[in-house]
């Protein structure tokens, strides 16, 4: 037990790194945090009695938000939580109504939350095999089960990248490495990333997931304009709309803050090699499929 009333147990204790916890009281809400130090991806169970409501902080939105996962254990609240390595977590008890149980579901849920019309949707790894979920009450409503595929017709982003920094024009980038190696090694601050990409009319009828896999440190994307949230950890992964893709001219921009060490530590000898800065691997755009189901009831 972490504190009195709130428990947590890590599956996966044999794996590399620790996963570090903490847990406290603001008013009458429950808070508790996972940060996964390790290399390999971690689960967390939460159980906190009572029937509560749930809230995910959500970094990219600066935000708390509703997370109606749920699911009920003789009285008791059971939270699971899937870390990817070098990830964070934040959750916190409310005392609002539940939104939705979830009952059953044997494929890895990436992400859950609820939709502005507060109909549940889950992000899952895989293609769902069998997946139960219910509202408060036991109405029976649409599930909406979006797809990410890593490995389903990605596009590749290398080429035509332009790089910002401070006042200075842009200047054309490679996006393989990061910007330490191209002219930049005493930069540090943030810098801008810019690069057109077409989709055609079919691929910007559906949603797609931009795929960040190597961000040193921070990354904040902006699609034809519009923010789309920061990532400070992995995985660095944004969701394109299909609202906001056109087939044609598509703008992408990625802010990308780096360290402070090869500015302070440029000439000293407390710098043992240039700190990697910016993006340092290809960026990849992956097609998010949609499935509707039918909420089941208890």
């Amino acid at each position: 037990m972490l504190a009195a009333g709130v428990g947590a147990d890590v599956v996966g204790e044999d794996a590399d790194g620790v996963v570090y916890r903490w847990v406290g009281r603001s008013g009458s809400s429950w808070q508790v945090a996972f940060f996964n130090d390790g290399s390999s991806p971690r689960r967390v169970t939460v159980e906190v009695p009572g029937r509560v409501g749930f809230e995910r902080w959500r970094p990219e939105l600066d935000a708390w938000q509703r997370w109606p996962w749920r699911l009920d254990l003789e009285g008791a609240t059971e939270v699971t939580v899937d870390l990817e390595p070098l990830s964070a977590c934040g959750l916190r008890t409310t005392q609002s109504a539940v939104g939705a149980t979830l009952l059953e579901c044997d494929v890895r849920v990436e992400d859950l939350r609820t939709a502005e019309d507060g109909i549940p949707v889950v992000t899952v790894a895989e293609t769902p095999a069998r997946i139960e979920f219910a509202t408060a009450g036991g109405a029976i409503r649409t599930l909406t089960v979006e797809h990410s595929d890593p490995g389903a017709s990605e596009l590749l982003l290398g080429d035509g990248w332009t790089l910002t920094v401070a006042d200075a024009a842009p200047v054309p980038i490679a996006v393989d490495r990061g910007w330490e190696s191209q002219g930049f090694e005493t930069f540090a601050g943030v810098g801008t990333y810019r690069c057109e990409f077409e989709l055609g009319e079919a691929g910007s009828a559906q949603s797609w997931e931009l795929r960040l896999p190597a961000v040193e440190c921070t990354a904040t994307v902006r699609l034809n304009g519009t923010s789309l949230g920061a990532r400070l950890w992995s995985p660095y992964h944004f969701r394109f709309p299909a609202d906001l893709l056109r087939g044609a001219e598509n703008v992408v921009e990625v802010d990308v803050a780096n360290s402070a060490a090869n500015r302070y530590y440029h000439g000293t000898p407390f710098q043992d090699g240039l700190q990697a800065s910016g993006l340092a691997s290809v960026p990849r755009l992956g097609p998010v499929s949609a499935a509707h189901l039918a909420l089941s009831t208890p």
